[in-house]
């Protein structure tokens, strides 16, 4: 009968350990279930791009040249920022602005859209700069763009590239 008994207590014990050792593990939940093959889902939509149309985009807003606008030597240019990750600034600069013909050819050199005030915000930062150019031969092109360039971002944005086509 003493064996009887021992054997008894070592199966009690083997219980209760093994119901203490269920109740003080660290049981993880089962994983959730993968989506069918079936399941589609929407990419998230970038960033609006930055127009003279919409004052309240992030981006770049040019007031002083209009699209088509004649320019000629020098010109003024001013606008503002609103940040954002279409157009981010960086040190007090909102990249750079140079003009080009219909062919690409540089008509000036890129110089910075420094900005005005505090450019650590999200309100509207302005910016006022004068550009000097050559002028084009006139009978070869009377067209180019007023070409803004946005480095890559601190954050590893993709560089921007902004155009504002304009006549000599």
């Amino acid at each position: 009968m003493k064996g009887f008994v021992n054997a008894l207590l070592i199966l009690v014990g083997l219980v209760i350990a093994g119901v203490l050792v269920g109740l003080f593990s660290n049981s993880k939940p089962s994983p959730a279930p993968l989506p069918s093959p079936t399941t589609t889902t929407t990419p998230t939509p970038p960033p609006p791009t930055p127009t003279q149309e919409d004052p309240n985009a992030c981006g770049l807003h040019v007031q002083s040249v209009a699209v088509n606008s004649t320019v000629t030597s020098p010109i003024t240019i001013s606008g503002y920022t609103i940040a954002g990750p279409c157009w981010p600034s960086f040190e007090g600069q909102a990249g750079t602005v140079g003009l080009i013909d219909a062919n690409s050819n540089a008509l000036s050199q890129n110089i910075p859209v420094a900005l005005i005030g505090d450019w650590m915000t999200t309100s509207p930062v302005n910016f006022n700069l004068t550009l000097n150019f050559t002028d084009p031969n006139p009978s070869s092109l009377d067209s180019g763009f007023l070409q803004f360039g946005n480095a890559e971002g601190p954050d590893g944005s993709q560089p921007k590239v902004f155009k504002i086509p304009v006549k000599f």
